[in-house]
């Protein structure tokens, strides 16, 4: 499980994020702050130049003691996370790759100069980038983009891609779901703000130190859970290139033509491994496939009775051979043979048996 700290910078709460620090640092748990290292004076949506603010002294020490001992890795989040024009959300989609190259450039160097390098991940402003942005920071040296779901997938590319799946709020759920993937390394990314805690945002906020603090407590209890940073996620995780990004889109794709009730949620919630895909389409194939059985059986059984003509027993028996064979890979496909079930059952055991050890 990754934790995505969005938005730290000169003017963000540092009692809130200090609180934050304390209660990874005391579990020796790890997660990515996406730091702005030039945040305008105005406000991130207010067009037109506006006043520079970097980080001040304190907040660069306290930032690079939480770096220096594993708690926190920092992530360049953005140059100045101000919008490009009014009802733009995006501040590096849309520009030249050399504009997008300065600003990486320029914000890397700011961050590392602080003592809070290396910077090896970026998060885009509102997840919004383009083909120039990964093209950017490639050749700005970046390992890794956090952004969402939707966003430019590239054939090819050297940058692990580690997008937000889940929030404060659904953070059990997700653990529960990624329990049940196949995946031997499934994946949750946990993206949160300042603005989600009532202390900083009584509007927004629903959070308080108190609730976050419990839940820290839980994933801490949860035995095959791993709270990381997107850098040590890299480290652990062998496979977050494109591949896998492009895989989860064709997850979801796949999961719109599957009937509603027997849709899954994982890749709301969890990014799945690129054998996900090939395991969702079997099983949207398999239960068509089931269809198609129990309509040709019902068929072959109709034109049996009616056998008066060869013609109607050839084409009942086409029909049951159709039906023979859509059935078996019904089967197959939705794991339901001998071998398969005895190993869903054993999988479920054993998942008991680790929450009835989590409850204890």
């Amino acid at each position: 499980m990754v934790l995505r700290f969005d938005d730290p910078s000169a003017v963000s709460p540092a009692e809130l994020e200090a609180a934050i620090v304390e209660e990874l640092r005391h579990r020796r748990m790890s997660a990515t702050f996406g730091v702005i290292p030039f945040v305008r004076g105005k406000g991130a949506t207010s067009p037109g130049e506006q006043g520079l603010l970097t980080l001040p002294d304190d907040k660069r020490k306290f930032l690079a003691e939480a770096v220096a001992d594993g708690t926190v890795e920092v992530a360049l989040h953005g140059y100045s996370h101000q919008a490009r024009g009014p009802g733009i959300k995006s501040e590096f989609a849309g520009l030249t790759l050399d504009e997008q190259r300065w600003r990486l450039a320029q914000g890397k160097s700011e961050l590392e100069a602080a003592g809070l390098g290396p910077v090896r991940s970026f998060i885009p402003p509102w997840n919004a980038y383009d083909q120039n942005t990964l093209a950017a920071l490639e050749a700005e040296g970046f390992d890794a983009i956090s952004a969402g779901w939707k966003g430019v997938i590239p054939h090819e590319a050297r940058l692990a891609f580690v997008p937000a799946t889940t929030d404060l709020v659904r953070v059990r759920e997700a653990v529960g779901l990624a329990r049940k993937q196949a995946d031997r390394n499934p994946v949750a990314v946990v993206l949160f703000h300042p603005y989600d805690f009532a202390a900083v945002d009584p509007a927004r906020g629903h959070w308080s130190l108190d609730a976050f603090r419990t839940l820290m407590d839980w994933l801490a209890s949860q035995p095959d859970v791993r709270v990381v940073s997107v850098a040590k996620a890299l480290d652990r995780v062998p496979d977050l290139g494109p591949g896998r990004f492009r895989a989860a889109a064709a997850w979801r794709t796949v999961q719109a033509a599957t009937p509603p009730r027997f849709r899954h949620k994982g890749p709301v919630l969890v990014y799945p491994d690129r054998g996900a895909y090939d395991r969702a389409l079997r099983r949207v194939l398999a239960l068509y496939a089931m269809l198609l059985f129990a309509g040709a059986a019902a068929t072959g059984a109709g034109l049996a009775a009616l056998s008066i003509t060869g013609g109607a027993r050839t084409a009942a028996a086409v029909t049951f051979m159709v039906s023979a064979a859509a059935g078996g890979y019904g089967v197959w496909g939705l794991g339901m043979s001998p071998g398969a079930l005895r190993s869903a059952w054993a999988s479920r055991a054993l998942r008991q048996q680790a929450m009835m050890g989590e409850e204890r």
